[in-house]
């Protein structure tokens, strides 16, 4: 299937421009966690032992069923699941773009002398 191809309107200079910001903004998403995990570290221990994969349990059992906000409010419970799963589905589309273009394509492409297209076509 045909389908647009990737940066087709930006030269060399404008896709390690994308590329420069996508990795900056990963170095500031990593920087955020530094900073809650040092923040962490400092507080005091539970008296208790942490029961780790209940917590994950819970915690994934929470953000699929987005219970908190559907036993508050019915309605904007359903709409965020909607869009929660929408963007859910939006970045599972996008990882898989980035996976064919990124490294599967080029990978390919010193083989075959093809690069740029999503569908592999070129």
């Amino acid at each position: 299937m045909e389908t647009r191809e990737l940066f087709w309107s930006l030269g060399t200079s404008g896709i390690a421009f994308f590329y420069v910001v996508g990795i900056a903004s990963m170095g500031v998403f990593l920087w955020g966690c530094w900073r809650h995990f040092a923040k962490y570290r400092h507080g005091t221990s539970l008296p208790v032992p942490l029961d780790l994969m209940a917590g994950c349990r819970r915690m994934v059992s929470d953000l699929m069923t987005q219970r908190t906000l559907v036993r508050r409010d019915h309605f904007a419970g359903m709409a965020h699941t909607g869009i929660f799963f929408g963007f859910v589905i939006a970045a599972i589309g996008t990882a898989t773009i980035t996976l064919e273009y990124d490294f599967l394509d080029r990978c390919s492409a010193s083989n075959s002398g093809r690069a740029g297209s999503i569908s592999g076509s070129a």
